[in-house]
């Protein structure tokens, strides 16, 4: 049996065709042809099977609506999470007795009873399903405890020798930032001396090497004027040295400027002894005892990795218990979601909720039989007019179709034959307004729920 939530719908179902017809009595239409409307749907026609034409009477109408009313209302009442109590949302009070109306309204209560056990069947599921994962997540986050520790412990271990190379490796980048600083203002001084005096001269770059371009003598007494180009800086006493610094062009020599040259050098030379040499153990500088701290640091590593492991097996040990925790966690909390319970709950209810469907279809389909017994049926052409055979306040009418779109169906077309008409042959006029696809193959039950859905609410 076909179902209503498998009926496709165009636009308003609820509207109806609004025909110029004669009205009742001997004025109502002799004969009747079919048109429709485009030929979009013209092409879904199957001219190999015949149309039929069915003669609704106000009675048959009236139990068509409360028929696709009462399936409405079911079909709505066991697709809804909130459903609370049919009794309080299905109205019965217009469906004949009879034994499946009772064999429907016991599916229901059946239903209403499961669905008031599925909050405790969702807790015990809950607990199942958690109980494994929780206690894995114990011992996941027992591991990464323990990895943890021992990480922190290795890290106690070498801290003081990392603290120690780390403040070295500040004060040296501060003084190479100072002797940067240097470098940039001589070339500063030198470039707008140059451009001050029109000089053809090069200016110079911040490069180190080119600022301060020397060589040097060990010597005891240095010679001023030992070189054209250079200037000279007694560096005797500091490290018993005369250093000759190349300038720009030799005719800068006897300037104003080469004094404050040579004082910036001697500042420039100071940073760099305070900086040192590694090589040079002798000295005391900063890269002397960065040197030894590093060595500490080599020994402390050796200590904490005999006493923990690796600093490479720890990482990797610490990154694999923290996901294995992670997971176990994101598993629990996908477990707990709204989106889990809602799938739960209609898994659960999906038994209830067949054998409701089954008695309802059961019950649906004798009442359409029960209706269209004794109503009027009559196969006509699309080609050809085709003489009405009785009066209807309803005409519904199936047209067979077939497309590639929408595969093998029926289309139902409903006229109001209630309606005053202008002449005595009607025109039928399927259109996207008045009338239904579907692709069921139950014609009879379309028919139904075309008609209920085409009269208005008051003629229930």
């Amino acid at each position: 049996m076909a179902s209503l939530h498998y009926l496709t719908s165009w636009a308003a179902l609820a509207a109806s065709t609004a025909l110029l017809l004669s009205g009742c009595g001997n004025n109502y239409p002799d004969t009747a042809q079919v048109t429709p409307a485009n030929s979009q749907l013209a092409s879904m026609v199957d001219n190999n099977r015949q149309m039929e034409l069915f003669y609704l009477t106000d009675q048959s109408v009236q139990g068509a609506q409360r028929l696709a009313d009462l399936r409405t209302d079911v079909k709505a009442y066991i697709r809804n999470d909130a459903s609370t109590g049919y009794q309080d949302q299905i109205d019965f009070s217009s469906a004949a007795d009879s034994q499946d109306i009772e064999k429907l309204k016991k599916a229901l209560a059946a239903y209403d009873a499961h669905a008031q056990e599925s909050d405790g069947a969702w807790k015990e599921k809950l607990e199942e399903k958690l109980a494994p994962i929780q206690s894995e997540l114990e011992t996941a986050k027992a591991a990464l405890t323990k990895v943890t520790d021992k990480r922190d412990g290795y890290r106690d271990v070498i801290q003081p020798a990392q603290t120690e190379i780390e403040s070295i490796q500040k004060k040296i980048d501060e003084k190479e930032k100072r002797m940067d600083h240097l470098v940039k203002q001589v070339a500063e001084r030198w470039n707008q001396y140059i451009l001050d005096n029109d000089m053809a001269i090069r200016t110079l770059d911040d490069d180190s090497s080119k600022v301060f371009s020397y060589l040097y003598i060990e010597q005891e007494e240095c010679q001023k004027n030992r070189y054209d180009d250079k200037i000279t800086v007694d560096r005797t006493d500091q490290d018993g040295r005369c250093y000759y610094l190349k300038l720009p062009d030799k005719s800068m020599k006897n300037s104003e400027i080469t004094e404050g040259y040579a004082e910036t050098f001697k500042k420039h030379m100071k940073l760099q002894e305070e900086i040192g040499d590694r090589y040079n153990p002798e000295d005391g500088s900063l890269k002397v005892r960065l040197s030894r701290a590093r060595g500490k640091l080599d020994d402390a590593e050796i200590r904490a990795e005999n006493r923990y492991g690796s600093e490479w097996d720890l990482k990797r040990q610490y990154k694999r218990a923290a996901r294995k925790v992670e997971n176990l966690e994101k598993d629990i909390e996908n477990i707990q979601s709204p989106a889990s319970k809602e799938r739960f709950l209609d898994d659960y209810m999906e038994y209830a909720r067949v054998v409701v469907e089954t008695v309802l279809d059961e019950h649906v389909s004798r009442r359409v039989r029960e209706i269209f017994s004794s109503t009027t049926r009559q196969e006509v052409s699309l080609s050809n007019d085709f003489k009405l055979e009785e009066e209807a306040k309803i005409l519904a009418l199936v047209i067979p179709t077939s497309s590639f779109r929408h595969g093998s169906g029926q289309l139902v077309t409903t006229v109001d034959m209630t309606q005053p008409v202008e002449t005595d042959r009607l025109n039928i006029t399927p259109n996207e307004n008045n009338s239904t696809h579907s692709t069921e193959h139950d014609p009879d039950l379309q028919v139904i729920i075309a008609v209920a859905s085409a009269m208005p609410a008051s003629d229930s």
